[in-house]
């Protein structure tokens, strides 16, 4: 291998450059202290600088106060950078088993002047000493951090994480308070433990890498400047966890808690200012007014779901808002049979377990009185409900039908004349339309539409739909003043006499139009009547 020499003035640069590194790793420095402010014992904790990194391996050993407190300051100056802190200290022991909290360690990250500690990249929990990392205060960001419990940790830019309290079953043990001046980009996890708070000053995960925040017990409390992009689950695993507060300029994830409560005097409180694309689920209902939901104008884009524990005294009558306090055109909704259509709204909808139909938003109506020109697209019917519903195993729906002014009982229809599907995009409704060939929604009959047993909530245990009453519709047919014009071309000639003959002997079912005479066959009476309207119309 070739070497190549250094120039006298490349030897020069380099020699002043590692003296630079020298000089800056001399000015940031690294003290472990103890609770009273004295340094630790050289056995008890161990730190390396690396200055192909610029940065410090900080290791804590010693469990030096058994069966007390132990407790690790880790000072920081000059912008110091720390690699890794690695806390490493064994559980106390006195008669041979563990007791973890019979002598805990509490250890900190902290700023010894104006520079302080600029970054630290990780921090890891080997040791099984009872572990509270009851702070970490840095000027720039904070990376992986895995340890049993924390306290505050505070970013002067990001949060980068993952944040992982590995706490065993604690109410009182996770994460307390984690906050970013800028962003948090890793996920937040304390899955048998409790989080606090949770604050960006700009935002939270990203469109293209949306963050995990899980946590089971006590109040939780989210807050992002901007964008908050976000998988929160509150209260997993029948853990006591709640919703108090949540505000973010966007919601664009997902939040499931068992309810949105107090904490003192202060309600819960849900706020978005600029937009909601995500979902909010509540396992609980909605009843106290003193709490609030507040959306942007024309802001409901996304889905709200209440009682999803399916708890059948489960109520909602407390006001959602959707727009801005004091704006006249603000909306007030409060309970689960709202009637403005989801389109007026922003498109997204609020259900409450188990889901009904939305009966305006639905198309047709439901209720309306439809008219259906001769030759017109065959009629569809979109079933509009107030939360994501799923089709298992049969028919979702049954379609009856009986003459217009007729008394008697509605004949259910062969529900393989329809194709029952949901539209593109949209887990709340479902589309009837009819198999090609076949009548579908035939002009001259009353309609109803019921759920069956294979139309359910889309959510754990996947109870079934209630609509409560039936769809309705009533279809009649356009009068025409020449119903032999078949094809709609505006006269009677061969192509609507090849269209009448390729139907002949058929049930007028299969093509209702050229029943001219509605004796329910397409016969000779037909063709005569056609040939006495033959021309222009």
């Amino acid at each position: 291998m070739k070497t190549r020499k250094l120039t006298g003035r490349a030897a020069a640069a380099l020699g002043i450059l590692g003296a630079a590194m020298l000089a800056t790793a001399a000015a940031a420095d690294i003290q472990i202290l103890r609770a009273n402010g004295t340094p630790v014992q050289s056995n008890w904790a161990t730190k390396s600088f690396n200055a192909q990194t610029g940065g410090w391996t900080i290791t804590l050993n010693a469990l030096y106060a058994e069966g007390g407190l132990t407790v690790y300051d880790v000072i920081g100056t000059g912008g110091v950078t720390i690699d890794h802190l690695i806390i490493n200290v064994p559980c106390w022991a006195p008669f041979g088993d563990c007791i973890p909290a019979g002598s805990p360690v509490f250890v900190s990250v902290q700023s010894g002047d104006e520079q302080g500690v600029a970054s630290i990249h990780k921090i890891s929990q080997p040791g099984d000493a009872e572990t509270i990392l009851t702070e970490v205060e840095v000027r720039e960001d904070i990376g992986e951090v895995i340890v049993e419990s924390m306290g505050i940790l505070k970013a002067g830019r990001d949060v980068l994480g993952p944040l992982i309290a590995t706490t065993p079953e604690n109410p009182q043990r996770g994460i307390s308070s984690v906050t970013a001046d800028r962003d948090i980009l890793g996920d937040v996890l304390a899955e048998k433990g409790r989080i606090l708070e949770v604050q960006a000053g700009r935002h939270i995960g990203a469109a293209e890498a949306p963050v995990t925040i899980r946590a089971k017990h006590n109040r939780f409390f989210i807050r992002s400047t901007f964008d908050l992009y976000a998988d929160v689950r509150v209260g997993m695993d029948g853990g006591s966890g709640y919703l108090w507060f949540m505000q973010a300029g966007s919601f664009h994830g997902r939040l499931h808690a068992t309810r949105l409560g107090d904490t003192g005097s202060n309600p819960g409180f849900v706020r978005f200012l600029q937009q909601f694309t995500g979902e909010l689920i509540f396992d609980q209902g909605f009843t106290n007014p003193d709490r609030t939901i507040q959306l942007p104008s024309f802001g409901l884009e996304g889905q709200i779901t209440f009682n999803a524990a399916n708890d059948r005294d489960t109520e909602w009558t407390a006001p959602i808002l959707i727009g801005q306090h004091g704006d006249p055109d603000q909306i007030v909704l409060s309970g689960p049979n709202y009637t403005i259509p989801n389109h007026e709204l922003g498109g997204g909808a609020i259900g409450m377990v188990p889901f009904t139909l939305h009966r305006k938003s639905s198309s047709p109506v439901s209720g309306d009185e439809v008219t259906v020109a001769p030759g017109e697209q065959p009629l569809e019917v979109t079933l509009d409900h107030y939360g994501p519903v799923r089709m298992v195993g049969q028919p979702a729906v049954q379609v009856r039908r009986r003459p217009i002014g007729a008394s008697g009982a509605f004949a259910i229809m062969p529900m393989d004349e329809f194709i029952i599907e949901h539209p593109e995009g949209n887990a709340r409704q479902i589309r009837v339309r009819p198999v090609a060939g076949t009548a579908g929604f035939a002009p001259g009959y009353d309609y109803r539409i019921s759920p069956t047993l294979g139309l359910v909530n889309d959510i754990a245990n996947e109870p079934h739909v209630d609509w409560g009453a039936d769809y309705t519709l009533r279809v009649e047919e356009e009068v025409s003043d020449c119903p032999a014009d078949l094809t709609g071309d505006g006269s009677v000639s061969v192509f609507d006499l090849l269209l009448l003959l390729d139907h002949w002997g058929q049930s007028a079912s299969r093509f209702p139009q050229a029943d001219l005479n509605r004796d329910g066959v397409i016969d000779v009476f037909d063709l005569l009547l056609l040939l006495d309207q033959w021309g222009d119309c």
